[in-house]
Order: C-alpha cells, then structure tokens, then sequence
C-alpha cells in the first residue's frame, strides 16, 4: 500500500484510510475501513469494498483522514483522471452515516496549479478544513513553484472559503484544529527543508502566529 493514516475514534477503535494499486495499469484506489471490537473484523462504511475514487480507473493517493464528533470519517486525497491526465484534483468525501457525500472540487485556485497532497480536519461546528498544495506549471522546469492554501468548507453556501492568503512554498503539509475552529498548520519549505509550524488566531485567516523553533 502506497500511503496509509490510522487514526482512533471516541471508544478507541481504529480507523484507517488507505490507498492501493488498482488492476487497471497506474491506477490506484483510496479504501476507508473501521475495526469492529464485537466481530473483531474490519468494516467498510457502505458498500464492501467500494473505493472513494471519483472514476475507479483513476490514480488516487495521498489520502488524509480525520473524525468529526459522531465518528463519522472525512477524507481527502489527490486524484489524477486516467481519461485526461491534465485534470487533477483534491477530492474529499464525508460519510453521513447512510453514504459517502462529495464536497464540491473547486480546490484549484489557478488552470497552470496542479493540485498534489493534503491535509483535512473537520472544526468543532463539523465543518471540513482542508491544507493542501499546488505546483506552478511552467514552460521553464528549472523554476517550480509551490503555494499552500487552507480553505474550509460553508455548508451553509455549499463552497469552499478560502482562509486567509497562500502560505510558503511546501510540499509536505500537516494541519490540526484547536477548540475554537481555528487551524494550527505544519509545513516544510522549500527550497531549504525549514519547518514552520503557524496557528490562525481567526476564523478568517487575518492573523497567523508563527510558532518559533529555537
């Protein structure tokens, strides 16, 4: 398996997301599934077996996973369609308790950004807060740039607001959230490989305190 998150839920059982190679060539499936105590068995959440991707066919990786307060599982992932391989996207999908819902992608800020990992929290109003990364696509390829983006999602306006500005060039991405909603985000820059840790002190991303390393 190309990329696994295990996280424990509110009684302690373990859920798990994860991603495998698919039997169609350089294809890839994203799979979520929560241990059962009682059966002592792993458990899909819906069908058996039926994997997140958008298109079964697609390349789908990097998932992350997080819990909102009924257990119930939100998860993104990177997925790149097989039909046309310039469309490439984040997805994310949250269980409702009866099936998977798709959030709406419009995590591309820019047609030259490709969208590539990221990282999803859910607030304590169960909204779902994703991290996430983009690359420039330039004709130059000596000059590659990254920007990271945090957007949160409006269930009441069914989109994505974006919080606060774009943030150093990162490709490794880590995000938490506090008691009050507000994310508190890891990145490591590049060029350098420095690693900055900031906390949003809003809900709209104004004001961001960094968290100094010595």
């Amino acid at each position: 398996y190309s990329t696994n998150v295990m996280i424990l839920d509110s009684r302690g059982n373990p859920v798990i997301v994860w991603n495998e190679p698919y039997v169609v060539r350089d294809s890839s499936q994203v799979y979520v599934k929560r241990w059962n105590e009682q059966s002592l068995s792993w458990e899909s959440f819906g069908s058996v077996d039926t994997p997140l991707n958008i298109e079964v066919a697609d390349y789908a990786t990097r998932p992350s996973l997080a819990l909102d307060s009924s257990d119930y599982p939100v998860v993104s992932w990177y997925e790149e369609s097989r039909s046309t391989r310039n469309e490439q996207k984040i997805q994310v999908k949250r269980w409702d308790g009866n099936d998977w819902q798709l959030l709406p992608s419009t995590l591309t800020v820019e047609s030259d950004r490709i969208d590539l990992s990221s990282s999803v929290a859910v607030d304590a109003l169960g909204n779902p807060i994703v991290m996430w990364t983009a690359k420039n696509v330039l004709s130059n390829p000596l000059r590659i740039s990254f920007r990271v983006y945090v957007n949160r999602w409006d269930s009441y306006s069914n989109y994505w607001a974006q919080i606060g500005t774009s943030l150093e060039q990162s490709t490794s991405v880590n995000m938490a959230v506090d008691h009050l909603g507000n994310p508190v985000v890891s990145l490591l820059e590049t060029p350098g490989f420095d690693l900055f840790v900031k906390r949003y002190t809003d809900t709209t991303g104004s004001d961001l305190q960094e968290l100094n390393f010595d």
